[in-house]
Formats: structure tokens, C-alpha cells, sequence
């Protein structure tokens, strides 16, 4: 049996699943919503060493097209301001489908905080 944990956040109605081997199902009433108000995240604690550090080696603006590995032009991550517009699809690709990065899954606590960090608007 696999184990998944089941975020949801008031915030747009988020349900992302990310799962594990674990032999038991985890209630879902243990996991705590963001409270956004009081989370330290921020593009210098959070987003920007998961995106810069995962992402940008396709996903940079500094990139000329060949080196992209296919990321397509103008979907960047260098700064905040370039990846807040797609914050949503970020999410999708790293935390709910996990087909980003390419070299594999994020660990669960990056997704976690990643996921955290863009359901209280990318600060």
C-alpha cells in the first residue's frame, strides 16, 4: 500500500498529492494550511534556492535557445519576478505530476516548502 500526503489550501483550492511507500494512509486532518500571515518563506529562503538550484540550468534567462534542453524561451526562473507568473504550472510539474526537474523528484521537503511558498503568493 502507498502512503500520500494530501495538502489542501484554502488558497485557490489546492489538492497536491505527493507519495511514498509508506504501508499505512495518513489522515489528512494532521497536516496544517499555510497560514501565510506568519510563514518566514521567501524567494531568499525558499523559492529562489529550489528554483535556482533545480531549475534554472534549463530554465534561465541567461540561456541561449540550444541550451534550454528543450525549456521553452521565456519561461525563466532567475528572479521572482520571472517565475511568479507561473507559479501554478510550477507547482503542477514539480509537486503534483514530479516530471520536473528532469533528473528526478525534488525530496518532500523541498516540495513541501516550494509548494507552501507559491500557495502564499511567491513573497
Amino acid at each position: 500500500m502507498r502512503r500520500c500526503f494530501v495538502r489542501w489550501y484554502s488558497v485557490g483550492w489546492w489538492v497536491v498529492a505527493a507519495c511514498g511507500a509508506d504501508p499505512e494512509p495518513m489522515a489528512t486532518a494532521s497536516l496544517p494550511e499555510v497560514d501565510c500571515a506568519a510563514s518566514p518563506l521567501s524567494w531568499e529562503n525558499a523559492g529562489g534556492p529550489i528554483l535556482i538550484g533545480y531549475c534554472t540550468p534549463c530554465h534561465s534567462s541567461r540561456l541561449a535557445s540550444g541550451d534550454r534542453q528543450a525549456a521553452p524561451n521565456g519561461v525563466d526562473f532567475d528572479t521572482v519576478e520571472l517565475a511568479r507568473p507561473f507559479g501554478e504550472r510550477i507547482v503542477e510539474r514539480v509537486v503534483t505530476s514530479m516530471d520536473m526537474p528532469p533528473g528526478g523528484a525534488l525530496p518532500d521537503d523541498e516540495q513541501l516548502r516550494l509548494l507552501d511558498w507559491v500557495a502564499c503568493g511567491m513573497p
